[in-house]
């Protein structure tokens, strides 16, 4: 996870190790903690946010938090 990080932070031309780009890291703790319960469970994984089966479980993970958040959206 840390080096997806780093490197999604640095990938654009704008930016180095010294100067990374600010990144939202909930993606890919939201990837980590899936690729661990596929890993357990079906002995599989995920293999970018960009994964079909990640953007579906991002997307029922949002709209769960959506469903039970106290605040109207």
């Amino acid at each position: 996870m840390l080096s997806e990080l780093i490197h999604a932070s640095t990938n654009s031309p704008n930016s180095s190790l010294l100067n990374p780009e600010p990144i939202n890291p909930r993606l890919y703790i939201r990837r980590t903690t899936l690729n661990v319960i596929l890993n357990v469970v079906a002995g599989t994984h995920t293999t970018s946010t960009n994964d079909p089966l990640f953007k579906r479980f991002n997307k029922w993970t949002d709209d769960v938090t959506r469903m039970f958040s106290n605040v109207n959206q």
